[in-house]
């Protein structure tokens, strides 16, 4: 018995498309990296471009595993700058593990209805309700993947090198992302990455150390009133924050140049805040909101 499939080229190229941007999407939302829209659209017209292609069979042999794999690099390339090997490494993996989510998500629900569908391959057809349910399957997975793996793993996994830079002066300390640090500066609304007082005071003028050291960081407003600032008159911020046991606290904070983490990635539009508490017994010396992995996150995403 021989089957005859009836494919669409426009509504094949706009499926591909959608769920290429979908996936491309998911991956970086999973990881916390910056979306940029117009990046995500050529990605994903290129790889709804690659997969028409394999409606022609002249053109098979681009389209044998080797050639798919190095094609899903180019995705990835194309759909994020790049941030080192590490975290190019990161975005293959997860685009990966969005892809498959979704397809097992999509073809398990097909399965179990049991219906026909639109073609999804040359001998496979998917239910579009099924595609929605795999495409909601791995929106939750993309925003709530990070989270729920944070609570899941060792915490060991989570800490990395935090590098911050002010003018000519540059520390290197160890930190921890911690889900629970979601303070935000609410003036610019930008991630406060929390550290230790003591690792970081060699970034700051003397005049505004000598001034920390007298008042103490429990009331910055009254380190502020005494600081000569030394030129940091546009670094200098007030954080309002709530812990238990106090509702309405302010914490010090400034606006470096430069924060790196792990040396490949780089992270813009940061406040660091002070605390003249140690962190985890010198464990880590900085918790770091996740959303700091994030350049204008807020700003670029769809």
């Amino acid at each position: 018995m021989f089957f005859t499939y009836v494919i669409y080229g426009d509504i094949y190229f706009l499926l591909n498309f959608f769920m290429d941007f979908f996936l491309l999407w998911s991956a970086g939302r999973f990881l916390r990296q910056k979306i940029v829209l117009w990046r995500l659209v050529s990605a994903a017209l290129l790889g709804a471009a690659y997969a028409f292609g394999g409606l022609f069979p002249t053109i098979g042999l681009l389209y044998l595993p080797p050639f798919k794999i190095i094609f899903s690099f180019l995705l990835v390339a194309a759909a994020y700058p790049y941030n080192g090997f590490r975290s190019f490494v990161r975005l293959i993996a997860a685009f990966y593990l969005m892809s498959f989510a979704a397809a097992g998500a999509a073809t398990g629900f097909s399965y179990l209805l049991m219906r026909q569908g639109v073609a999804g391959a040359a001998q496979q057809t998917v239910n579009v309700f099924c595609l929605g349910f795999g495409g909601f399957f791995v929106a939750v997975l993309a925003r709530r993947g990070l989270r729920r793996l944070q609570t899941t793993v060792r915490r060991e996994d989570f800490r990395l090198i935090l590098r911050l830079t002010v003018a000519d002066r540059t520390v290197s300390l160890p930190a921890l992302i911690d889900t629970g640090n979601e303070l935000l500066d609410p003036v610019s609304q930008s991630p406060v990455i929390v550290c230790e007082y003591k690792a970081v005071a060699a970034l700051m003028p003397n005049g505004l150390t000598k001034i920390i050291d007298l008042c103490g960081l429990e009331n910055p407003t009254k380190v502020l009133e005494n600081t000569c600032f030394d030129g940091w008159e546009r670094r200098l911020r007030l954080v309002p924050f709530a812990s238990l046991g106090k509702s309405h606290g302010l914490l010090l904070g400034f606006r470096p140049d430069r924060v790196e983490v792990d040396s490949d990635y780089l992270c813009e539009d940061v406040i660091i805040c002070l605390t003249g508490e140690s962190l985890q017994n010198g464990c880590y010396q900085a918790i770091i909101n996740p959303q700091a992995l994030v350049a204008n996150e807020r700003k670029a995403a769809v």
